[in-house]
């Protein structure tokens, strides 16, 4: 019989290897960072911190379940893991959660909603969400359409070559602000910008134009036009939400069917309850503890930590000095309990 999984999980870090990545991960939070040990030599374009896919899984780093990978997890407990939140489509662990560096541009892209997917089998729905770590004064976040750009307008400068960086919505990102970005919407995170995304388990993307540049290879990379255009949607895309400096009270960021995005500052202790849901918790400022009936768990600056559905009542404490940042990420909506 396997034991219950009633403890938070931390999982290896995976690092990313990207022609627009960098080091800013390394750097402290104070100038967009979270102080990560990076490998030598090696552009990061992300770190991948929750994954359960064919190619890429997470390995528990600590603990009872050390070495387990999530999907073997999730073969043998998926109740405890899930509890009353359905699994995605393939059976996996229904959210993936990295942290992206932008050194340079990454490429103008689209991911297809549910609604497209369910018309193209190879296709897998990709809705996402980002909390912005730090930007450089020239960081950019390229989020939706300008206002009055049509359908046929944005085919035909894509198709004839043409710029299209002034047909998208820009902005000037700051710190502890979220862009939602559903299945449908253009996008590209600028050069300067650090973030954490968490996104709907899917690896659809589909680039509709990368800035004239090569990839690792030496070669153009790969765009995907025809893709792009039957995905895009013109309608205006959400507004960004903005953070206050110091939030002690928890502030809902982006929310789907899909998932939920929240932030909260913990000044002193938090009391909590899973309620039957996993949640992912994100430390991007401070550290503290996570205080359960598995006893202590040690969550440092950088860390996201998985509460299984079945951890049930738990409590976060700072140990640092300044205020506990946590990202709290949650998956799609639960099952209503039986009556």
């Amino acid at each position: 019989m396997n034991p219950r999984i009633q403890e938070p999980l931390c999982f290896e870090r995976i690092f990313l290897e990207k022609v627009w990545g960098g080091r800013a991960l390394g750097n402290s939070p104070d100038v967009g960072g979270l102080g990560l040990e990076l490998p030598d030599d090696m552009p990061v374009g992300e770190t991948w911190e929750l994954v359960d896919r064919a190619d890429v899984n997470s390995q528990v780093r600590s603990g009872q379940f050390q070495g387990a990978r999530l999907e073997e997890l999730m073969a043998t407990s998926a109740d405890d893991l899930l509890g009353r939140v359905p699994a995605a489509a393939n059976g996996r662990f229904p959210l993936l959660v990295k942290y992206i560096d932008a050194a340079a541009h990454l490429s103008v892209q689209v991911h297809p909603d549910g609604r497209l997917a369910e018309r193209h089998p190879a296709w897998e729905p990709k809705t996402e969400a980002w909390v912005i770590l730090g930007s450089t004064s020239e960081g950019r976040i390229y989020h939706g359409f300008e206002a009055g750009v049509t359908a046929a307008d944005f085919e035909r400068a894509v198709r004839g070559g043409q710029p299209i960086e002034a047909m998208l919505k820009s902005h000037v990102p700051s710190a502890g602000e979220c862009f939602f970005v559903p299945g449908g919407t253009v996008h590209a995170i600028g050069a300067g910008v650090t973030l954490i995304e968490v996104q709907e388990n899917s690896d659809t993307t589909f680039r509709v134009d990368d800035w004239g540049r090569v990839g690792l290879d030496g070669k153009p990379r790969e765009l995907h036009v025809d893709e792009a255009l039957r995905c895009l949607d013109f309608a205006p895309a959400p507004m960004p939400v903005h953070a206050p400096a110091l939030c002690e009270a928890p502030l809902q960021l982006a929310t789907c069917a899909a998932f939920s995005m929240g932030l909260v500052d913990v000044k002193r202790e938090l009391k909590d309850r899973t309620h039957q849901a996993p949640r992912v918790l994100a430390a991007v400022r401070g550290r503290g503890t996570i205080e359960s009936v598995a006893g202590s768990f040690e969550i440092a600056l950088g860390d996201v930590v998985l509460l299984p559905a079945a951890l049930g009542d738990f409590g976060i404490k700072n140990t640092s000095t300044a205020p506990l940042r946590l990202i709290d990420m949650r998956g799609p909506e639960p099952a209503s309990p039986p009556a």
